[in-house]
């Protein structure tokens, strides 16, 4: 989920964009259907939330589908948050990014530090 400062930054963004396009109203109205749309088919909602479908395929559905129906500024902003966000190899957990320092939580990583530490250790066998 996209925190609230996260949202409240892509919004301004696309009324930046759409205003110097000339495009706030198409924009605004295709942002309502696409609200619509996935509060109709939650299908729709499922399809771009599950992270067992692949990225492409999500991509490829916006390209084929929404792209002809789109103006260039709520398309380009899907392709944004589409993008963003998820990567695969993390398993779990998160990373963040703050004042230059670099929080690693994720599961991959705390995996290779016990991976790391067990190898390190002498196992002594009974004998």
């Amino acid at each position: 989920m996209i925190s609230v400062t996260l949202s409240r930054r892509y919004a301004r963004a696309l009324l930046a964009l759409s205003r110097r396009k000339g495009e706030i109203d198409r924009a605004h109205e295709e942002l309502k259907g696409l609200a619509e749309q996935m509060g109709r088919d939650p299908r729709v909602r499922r399809f771009f939330e599950t992270p067992n479908i692949a990225r492409t395929e999500k991509l490829s559905f916006l390209e084929e589908r929404l792209k002809p129906r789109l103006c260039l500024s709520v398309f380009g902003l899907l392709m944004v948050l589409l993008r963003r966000e998820v990567d695969p190899a993390l398993i779990g957990g998160a990373v963040v990014s703050l004042d230059h320092q670099v929080i690693d939580g994720t599961l991959a990583t705390e995996l290779w530090r016990i991976r790391r530490q067990l190898l390190a250790t002498r196992v002594h066998g009974r004998g």
